[in-house]
């Protein structure tokens, strides 16, 4: 199945808007990730959307370009679950000694602006201590 996603990115202070083409595979069931970052197209292969995410982040990050959507912000991570029977298309949204819960569970690829935006390596660090918090 074919998706196409449209998310907002923030290079030099200007906003654009990138447009991500997705398939999951029938042969090996692994995410196929497509997009155009300053006119070179891109693929990313991965075993959930998010891990996608993460690759084309890690890829734009060297541009700096920063991705605007849910799978961008540093407390949102998706649990091992999320990512091996939801394809990583969900995450919770964390807070500090807080358990997950279902009403935290964001799409990666929607956008709320009340959310802060990190790095991938940020990110990490914010879910492994988010773990250490419990």
């Amino acid at each position: 199945m074919e998706e196409f996603f449209h998310i907002q990115i923030k290079q030099n202070d200007k906003i654009e808007v990138l447009e991500l083409n997705s398939f999951i595979s029938d042969e090996d069931e692994l995410i196929y990730l497509q997009t155009q970052l300053n006119s070179k197209t891109y693929g990313f292969v991965a075993d959930n959307y998010f891990e996608a995410l993460q690759k084309l982040r890690l890829e734009a990050e060297k541009k700096d370009i920063q991705l605007l959507c849910n799978g961008a912000a540093l407390n949102v991570y998706p649990s091992p679950m999320m990512l091996t029977m939801g394809e990583g298309r969900k995450a919770y949204k964390l807070t500090y000694g807080v358990p997950a819960k279902k009403l935290d569970i964001l799409d990666i690829f929607e956008y709320d602006p009340a959310l802060k935006m990190a790095t991938v390596d940020e990110q990490s660090d914010f879910y492994e201590k988010w773990l250490e918090s419990l």
